[in-house]
């Protein structure tokens, strides 16, 4: 089931971590593997708290609070992007190549959407951070994709890992949003909750 947010639709799927999430930003066409254009403008934050919205199973066919019928629930969603374009997960280890080498040497963001929820309220948030990687090598990124497989990471990095070490340069905003779950934000909203 997905949902629909001002002509963009979402699948559920997971985050930079976990669940099955492969291209799950769809904007005017099909995304095929981790790759898809950039929703215009500002509303990539916005995109990605509706994505996390359908990762808790908040919307059903009819509308209502489906995920949630007792307690509490949170989802997330973590997305890199890129010169324009929304890196989710790499299908393979080619994809994850081409994603790191789109990173080599550039300023991306990583943007992470999160909704918490009980079945009597909803509050979606998005933190993005910028990070910085030097110019990677093309042994490094097949040495990486090689050793730590990440396929299971948007953007085809975890920067508590080995690539995170030697390429990232430099990070403004939240290193837990980058390794997929802004905790201070979070921490700040569930006070607030």
């Amino acid at each position: 089931v997905g949902i629909k947010v001002e002509g963009v639709h979402f699948q559920r799927g997971g985050g930079r971590g976990g669940g099955g999430c492969r291209g799950c930003l769809h904007h005017k066409r099909q995304v095929h593997g981790g790759f898809g254009a950039a929703v215009p403008g500002n509303g990539e934050g916005f995109v990605i708290a509706a994505c996390a919205q359908a990762r808790l199973g908040l919307h059903n066919e009819g509308g209502g609070f489906a995920g949630v019928q007792r307690g509490f629930g949170k989802g997330s969603h973590t997305v890199v992007v890129c010169n324009d374009m929304v890196l989710g997960k790499p299908s393979n280890k080619n994809e994850a190549q081409k994603m790191l080498n789109m990173l080599s040497g550039k300023t991306h963001q990583v943007i992470t959407g999160v909704t918490l929820a009980t079945k009597e309220k909803t509050v979606s948030f998005s933190v993005s951070t910028d990070v910085r990687f030097t110019t990677l090598d093309k042994k490094e990124i097949e040495y990486y994709v090689d050793k730590y497989r990440p396929l299971d990471k948007a953007g085809a990095y975890g920067i508590q890992e080995w690539i995170g070490y030697v390429g990232v340069e430099y990070i403004s905003g939240s290193y837990y949003n980058v390794m997929g779950l802004p905790i201070q934000r979070l921490y700040q909203e569930l006070k607030k909750f």
